[in-house]
């Protein structure tokens, strides 16, 4: 078996335990009664990341089946984008509650693993 084919059947499980994560955090943020700005930026990057979740676990099958290294590092471009706005919106909430430091903190700490990805996948296509 491939060496990508063993990794990828844990990212299914990852990007499922993800989703379901950002699909908690969507319903907290959605019974916020105050639907400030923040709080819905906040809602709005939660759910694309859902979908982006699923999305990403969907090619990750597609991948297994048609024995497609590049549909499966293509999963993996959608799965950084995921975390990085599952972030954001856990940024956007935090700043709301006017916790600066941690939303800060959180913004920061996408660059260095997932942006870096990111960039890696589309300057390399």
């Amino acid at each position: 078996m491939q060496r990508w084919k063993k990794g990828s059947q844990a990212m299914v499980m990852v990007n499922a335990i993800f989703a379901g994560l950002s699909g908690a955090f969507v319903a907290v943020m959605i019974s916020n009664t105050n639907k400030c700005l923040w709080i819905q930026i906040s809602i709005t990057l939660g759910f694309v990341s859902v979908i982006l979740f699923a999305l990403a676990a969907e090619r990750i099958t597609d991948a297994l089946d048609e024995d497609k290294v590049n549909v499966y590092l293509y999963s993996m471009l959608i799965y950084d984008i995921a975390v990085v706005l599952l972030f954001l919106s856990a940024a956007a909430f935090l700043f709301y509650h006017c916790w600066y430091l941690p939303s800060i903190i959180l913004i920061l700490g996408t660059g260095y693993p997932w942006l870096r990805d990111i960039y890696w996948f589309v300057s390399s296509a």
